[in-house]
């Protein structure tokens, strides 16, 4: 079942269930306003104040089935659990250890399978607990079992016992995340009570959902996903909102139908069943649906803006992306060619590209262009995701490196990179500027798309020599094709966002012509990418109203926004990238940002070593972003208060809750004397690095403060986070 939160019942249940969990109004009101604003900084609210009807129209939204139950979850996986505070950890191990028999059997058979064990807890049980069973929407679903195998093998009072004892438990260890669990699931029973017309309804559509779940048949999931359409359809047109045929392109159509769930389930089941190759499907039924609406002759009176919008879409996604056989595999390995510099004194080469399992698998044609890319992508450390790219030109096929950039969460080519002797890279090469070497839009969305598993990005061993050795050493002359190909002037846009090096112009004087502004009325194509310092993100591109142009915003869900890039329709070259590319200047400022580049704007209130944040005090004045948001509906909120990742001025190794504070609390104490020597901080971090990936073992790591005891915490703590992010 899609179903996240079913709570069917009775009246007296209803009763019952009131009585046992208390309606907590403030918390109700956060869950309906983080929905409506589909913001979970809401979260962190001390309260928020719902407009007249506001909650009415959610419990409706709620009955009927159009909120999306994947946010719904969210909600919990959002919050901080008990294991997640500073001294938290203390209470929650003195509440579970030594509490009643009844919580202690519960840990001991779910974190070691044997109540038996129960005299022999300790803390590290607690964590394995919370690994298995992250969430109390998990643990409810397990639980059950349990309780009925008590009653088997011993007494129904000794499943009393555990019964009375589950929710004390649950809260000890879940907190937060179970207090708005139970609010989610109150205000489900009230929407069910008080709609049931609109409960039945989606009854009805939670069994087309266990239908196309289980549909082999592609053709009967469309025509399902089409009647779903068109539903969305004539809701909009009777509210007045379905103007004509280019409704479909605008953010509005967007959030509709990402809200309806059995829409999301029809598209993920097609693709599904299609592979990657389901847009075309997916567009010819959103037409069809858009013909029974509007009507055959409507959609020959359609605005001359949907020709437009069509093609745009085409240029992104129009590509085609096919998983390649082994005889075309052994075909393109007979024309690979790697033209980067030695690294370490060892060249890259085809057969080590297959060594590691890095050739090429997904066929991306783009137009009349195609481009191989290998696997699902492979770790390039420090949270960079990076692809082998194989482009054909001239009947030989060249290895290219793209990768994802921390600051700006987008893919780049690598031309060339500095690093010291022993291989470290130091310097990832930005050629004539970092939006020289930003990948096409929609070469962005195809690696979007290959690259969303994270259980199936590779770990290599030949990592240095696979990133570095298809670039060029830079050593201050310019060589290799990207030089060649690409111009080397970028063209400017009409505007007063060019500043020196290091300084910014005032983000309230940062103005578009009206030319070049993007319409967001219009939305060409948007999608989900994961990052390593935003988290999440959602890309959208718009185009400029003269058509020109098509700009790439991305949101991180903190309602922070920056521009990714900004592209025209120049040809693409066999490095991968465009032959001119736009400059955006201080229009293009990512959300975090370098301090020597900030040009004095910088939050360091909110800091990402090595990047400070460039929204609060810069990105959110600039008047295109302020209108993006706008657009969005988006509610703002105070930063210092919710940001997901604050770093405090000062850090001890004992408080530092993730890597990033440990390594400046390292940094500030200027390094820690072992038993044995001396460690610098940078010494310090490296063999903390080796542990994390596996290489050394913690006993590595110096006792000096307490140094190994809490890089295990924060390794246990982030085994946690992944699977809550899971």
């Amino acid at each position: 079942m899609p179903e996240f939160f079913t709570y069917n019942h009775s009246e007296q249940e209803t009763s019952s269930t009131e009585q046992e969990i208390e309606s907590n109004p403030r918390q109700q009101d956060k869950i309906v306003a983080i929905i409506d604003n589909d913001n979970l900084n809401i979260i962190n609210e001390r309260e928020v104040r719902l407009q007249d009807g506001e909650r009415e129209e959610f419990l409706k939204r709620l009955a009927s089935g159009k909120i999306n139950e994947y946010n719904l979850r969210q909600i919990v996986y959002a919050l901080r659990g008990p294991i997640d505070y500073i001294g938290g950890r203390g209470r929650l191990a003195n509440s579970l250890l030594s509490g009643n028999k009844y919580m202690r059997g519960f840990l001991a058979h779910f974190a070691r399978d044997n109540v038996g064990l129960s005299g022999y807890l300790e803390f590290q049980d607690v964590v394995e607990f919370l690994e298995r069973y992250p969430d109390p929407i998990s643990f409810e679903g397990a639980v059950s079992n349990f309780l009925d195998r008590v009653e088997h093998t011993d007494s129904s009072q000794e499943r009393q016992g555990y019964e009375s004892s589950l929710r004390d438990f649950m809260h000890t260890v879940y907190g937060k995340k179970l207090e708005y669990y139970e609010q989610i699931k109150l205000l489900q029973a009230e929407a069910e009570r008080r709609f049931p017309q609109l409960a039945e309804e989606k009854k009805r559509k939670e069994s087309e959902v266990e239908k196309i779940l289980a549909e082999t048949d592609v053709n009967e999931v469309e025509r399902l996903l089409r009647s779903e359409l068109v539903d969305i359809l004539e809701e909009a047109r009777r509210n007045g909102r379905l103007s004509g045929a280019d409704f479909i392109y605008t953010p509005e159509y967007n959030r509709l139908w990402g809200l309806n769930w059995v829409v999301n389930v029809a598209r993920g089941k097609i693709a599904q069943l299609s592979g990657f190759n389901a847009r075309a499907s997916l567009e010819r039924v959103e037409q069809e649906a858009l013909n029974q609406v509007l009507g055959e002759s409507a959609q020959q009176e359609r605005s001359e803006k949907v020709d437009e919008l069509r093609e745009a879409r085409e240029k992104i996604e129009g590509f085609q992306i096919e998983t390649i056989k082994d005889e075309e595999v052994e075909n393109i390995f007979e024309k690979i060619e790697v033209r980067g510099d030695d690294y370490l004194g060892e060249y890259l080469t085809p057969e080590i590209l297959k060594k590691e399992g890095l050739l090429p698998k997904y066929k991306v044609t783009l137009g009349e262009s195609a481009v191989w890319l290998s696997s699902s992508g492979y770790d390039a450390e420090y949270g960079r995701i990076a692809v082998v790219g194989y482009v054909e030109n001239q009947g030989k096929i060249t290895a290219r490196t793209y990768y994802r950039s921390n600051s700006q969460g987008v893919w780049r080519y690598l031309p060339d990179y500095t690093m010291y002797r022993n291989g470290v890279i130091t310097w990832f090469g930005k050629g004539y500027s970092e939006e020289s070497v930003t990948l096409p839009i929609a070469v962005q969305r195809a690696l979007s798309e290959i690259t969303q598993d994270d259980a199936s990005i590779l770990k290599v061993k030949e990592f240095g020599l696979i990133f570095a050795g298809t670039a060029k050493k830079y050593d201050g002359q310019k060589e290799g094709e990207y030089y060649e190909q690409i111009e080397t002037k970028p063209r400017r846009l009409d505007g007063n966002f060019y500043s020196e090096p290091g300084k910014k112009n005032p983000p309230e004087e940062i103005r578009l012509t009206t030319e070049q502004s993007p319409d967001f009325s219009r939305l060409i194509t948007s999608w989900k990418q994961k990052t390593k310092v935003y988290g999440p993100i959602t890309v959208e591109i718009f185009p400029s109203n003269d058509g020109t142009l098509r700009f790439m915003f991305c949101r991180d869900n903190y309602g922070r926004a920056w521009i990714g890039g900004i592209e025209d329709d120049s040809e693409v070259q066999s490095t991968g990238l465009r032959k001119s590319w736009i400059e955006g200047g201080d229009l293009a400022t990512p959300a975090f940002e370098y301090p020597e580049q900030a040009g004095g704007y910088e939050n360091t209130d909110l800091a990402v070593h090595p990047y400070v944040d460039m929204f609060e005090n810069y990105l959110k004045k600039i008047p295109v972003i302020r209108q993006y948001l706008e657009s969005k509906e988006r509610i703002h909120h105070d930063q210092e208060n919710t940001s997901p990742k604050e770093v405090e001025k000062k850090i001890t190794i004992s408080s530092a809750q993730n890597f990033t504070e440990l390594y400046e609390a390292l940094r500030q104490k200027g390094g820690l004397q072992g038993t044995q020597q001396f460690y610098k901080p940078e010494e310090l971090i490296d063999i903390i690095e080796r542990v994390r990936k596996g290489i050394l073992d913690i006993s590595y790591v110096t006792q000096t403060e307490g140094l190994r005891n809490r890089v295990y915490d924060i390794i246990q703590i982030k085994k946690l986070q992944r699977k809550l992010n899971s």
